[in-house]
């Protein structure tokens, strides 16, 4: 396997963090589209595999997770699934912190840019304790990899897990190694898409981010054109394209769009259709080996069992499969209300609501502690929270990669910075494997091959 330079001094800072006796040790690869990240995890794999030494793959997402054990042909299990477990306090749901029972065992965990770390205040905080259950493991170590141009958790400026600074400032004890990937893997090869994305992260000065348009890989289209477009995709299948939006409301816009005008879809929920969880749920996937469903989660509808209105809310009984278990099916109960409504999920008034509302089944029961130990097992209030998953946010899209996808230009808020929105157009075009498609996008954003390549030459990949 020929590898970059680049890649050459990943590999080399790698056997120097491997061979490290430090008890309690961690190394950042961060690196941009195209630069091989995926190719060294793979390597790195491989070689533990063959010399007998242990690895775990984990990933924050379930998409994400399926994406690297595809990749470095090795399982991989989502962060939650591997650090928690699903308790039962009060009656209901939630995460217990699981112990690390490995020994001499590498964690790999890749996409770490959507690590988020929590204020103090909070009881989870994924990163505290993603490194308090590695590090409790005897001889256990970590690596941490993800690209930092891509957005950052909700509500953080950056991704915390890819910092070194903020590593050793809050893991003191822990030996932090850091490599970042920079060059463009077989640049000459390279897809319009990886040279786009490349040219747009680089654009920390520019005004304007440009685009070549190459009428293959990328392309410029009017809302008009769109249908016609997304025709030809569904000959690849439904899920083989996406579109990426900047608000939820403007997803909702589009996925009502695409229901209606090109599935033509006329029920709120039809067979065959996916979903997109939006709150994690401790309730359903309890018995299983799931232990609960995340946030995230893409699940397809297998049946629709039937509509049903009680306690002023609207819900639905539902079959539900899921791509990343193995075709693993659930009957549940999922909140009508959320798959339309422009929040990221149900308002915590309209929960509020619905709590006292099936309160009112049980006010025989004089003890309250044992009336919220019923509600908090109803299967109404633990309603799985899902959202139409064929146009998402860029960060609902994270961790996941589509044949093709559609961005959509839609509405700049005011209030958002130059960074903030290179960042969010990254993340975008880097979830594209094939084809992309750029929704009203002004003309002068994009350039011929050669204007392009007069810029290449004065600022390189």
């Amino acid at each position: 396997m020929k590898f970059t330079t680049d890649q050459i001094r990943a590999l080399e800072l790698f056997k120097t963090f491997h061979l490290d006796e430090n008890t309690k040790k961690c190394l950042i690869l961060q690196g941009y589209a195209g630069t091989g990240k995926t190719t060294l995890i793979s390597y790195i794999v491989q070689y533990f595999q063959r010399e007998k030494k242990k690895v775990r793959l984990m990933a924050p997402t379930g998409r994400a997770a399926k994406v690297m054990s595809n990749y470095a042909q090795f399982p991989a299990s989502t962060i939650h699934k591997q650090i928690y477990f699903v308790g039962n306090e009060f009656g209901g749901g939630g995460l217990v912190k699981a112990k690390n029972m490995y020994k001499d065992t590498l964690f790999i965990v890749d996409e770490s840019s959507m690590i988020g770390a929590e204020e103090s205040t909070s009881e989870f905080n994924l990163l505290e304790d993603l490194m308090n259950f590695v590090f409790t493991g005897d001889g256990c170590y970590l690596m941490l990899v993800g690209d930092p141009g891509q957005l950052p958790p909700v509500g953080q400026e950056d991704s915390p897990a890819l910092q070194e600074a903020y590593l050793n400032h809050h893991f003191p004890s822990i030996q932090v190694y850091f490599h970042r990937l920079t060059q463009v893997v077989r640049q000459a090869e390279a897809s319009q898409i990886t040279l786009n994305a490349t040219y747009i992260r680089n654009l920390t000065n520019y005004q304007t981010p440009y685009f070549i348009e190459t009428g293959k890989e990328v392309k410029r289209i009017q809302g008009g054109e769109l249908l016609e477009c997304m025709e030809v995709e569904l000959s690849h299948g439904s899920d083989s394209f996406i579109i990426l939006t900047m608000s939820n409301k403007r997803a909702n816009l589009w996925n009502q769009q695409i229901r209606n005008r090109l599935f033509l879809y006329e029920e709120e929920l039809v067979r065959g259709e996916d979903l997109m969880v939006v709150k994690n749920n401790y309730h359903w996937a309890a018995e299983t080996k799931m232990g609960f469903i995340a946030n995230g989660e893409i699940v397809r509808v297998v049946k629709v069992i039937r509509h049903e209105h009680l306690y002023e809310m609207d819900f639905i009984r539902a079959r539900i499969a899921f791509q990343h278990e193995d075709g693993l099916e659930l009957d549940v109960i999922l909140f009508k209300d959320a798959l339309l409504t422009d929040a990221p999920s149900i308002d915590r008034n309209v929960l509020k609501k619905l709590f006292y509302e099936i309160e009112k089944d049980f006010l025989h029961e004089k003890s309250k502690k044992k009336r919220y130990q019923q509600i908090l097992k109803s299967p109404y209030f633990n309603a799985l929270q899902v959202k139409y998953a064929q146009a998402v946010t860029a960060h609902k899209s994270q961790g996941g990669q589509w044949e093709s996808v559609f961005v959509d230009y839609g509405f700049i808020p005011e209030n958002m910075d130059k960074a903030g929105y290179l960042r969010w157009l990254y993340t975008c075009i880097t979830r594209a494997k094939k084809r992309l498609y750029l929704i009203n996008f002004p003309a002068d954003f994009f350039l011929n091959t050669f204007v392009l390549g007069v810029l290449l030459l004065c600022h390189p990949l």
